[in-house]
């Protein structure tokens, strides 16, 4: 078992700073941490086979920017701005999301 009922949130806003203020990049549909799993962070897109793969494809460009955003650390030093809501790992770039093809929700949608 990856942690426990606590270590999930679901539907969260990936915000992305821009001249008008924030604006949600993203919503993942859920993250988990759990750091003593040796998991800080793992976000978790869930697709249920009712939207198409242009808009799959543009859920990963918007993770993307939020991966690749970039904020002020509290020395005034750039860093990731997901950093500075999750703790970072051992390994290098950014968190790892899994994508969950739901199948059922679309088949049952085409009877």
């Amino acid at each position: 078992m990856l942690g426990w009922i606590g270590s999930w949130s679901t539907e969260i806003p990936l915000n992305l700073s821009s001249s008008r203020g924030n604006r949600t990049g993203v919503r993942a549909d859920a993250v988990l941490q759990a750091p003593e799993a040796g998991l800080p962070v793992l976000f978790v897109e869930v697709d249920n086979c009712t939207e198409s793969a242009d808009t799959l494809a543009a859920k990963f460009e918007k993770y993307l920017r939020y991966f690749r955003s970039k904020t002020k650390n509290s020395l005034g030093g750039e860093m990731p701005a997901w950093r500075s809501l999750y703790r970072p790992s051992d390994r290098d770039g950014h968190p790892p999301l899994v994508v969950v093809f739901n199948p059922g929700t679309g088949l049952a949608r085409r009877r």
